[in-house]
């Protein structure tokens, strides 16, 4: 009941000051407001970040293996070496065109 008792106490003030009171406690409430949004927002950015850097270890290891996996000479793997950087040219090229359907579609709804 101790609220109560503030806010009869409060009434019981002259108009100015109950006006100071209500906008001192406006101030606080949204501050409190604010300071939950930036913490939840910053812990959200932190944990994008970790996920984003826990991709990219797990590409780069990706990358070495595939890089270790074919280390050897075009010679050895019986020109399996253009075939792969053909197919590596054309997926480059259909992610590109895919890219620009993707931005077109975002242009043109």
């Amino acid at each position: 009941m101790r609220v109560a008792d503030y806010i009869q106490k409060v009434k019981a003030k002259p108009e100015d000051e109950k006006k100071r009171i209500v906008f001192m406690w406006t101030i606080v409430i949204v501050a409190l407001i604010f300071l939950i949004w930036a913490v939840t927002f910053s812990l959200s950015v932190a944990n994008d970040r970790a996920d984003l850097a826990r991709l990219q270890a797990e590409a780069e290891a990706g990358a070495r293996a595939q890089i270790t996996k074919s280390t050897s000479s075009p010679a050895q793997n019986d020109g399996s070496w253009g075939a792969s950087l053909g197919q590596f040219i054309s997926s480059g090229a259909s992610a590109v065109s895919e890219g620009f359907w993707t931005i077109g579609s975002w242009l043109h709804p």
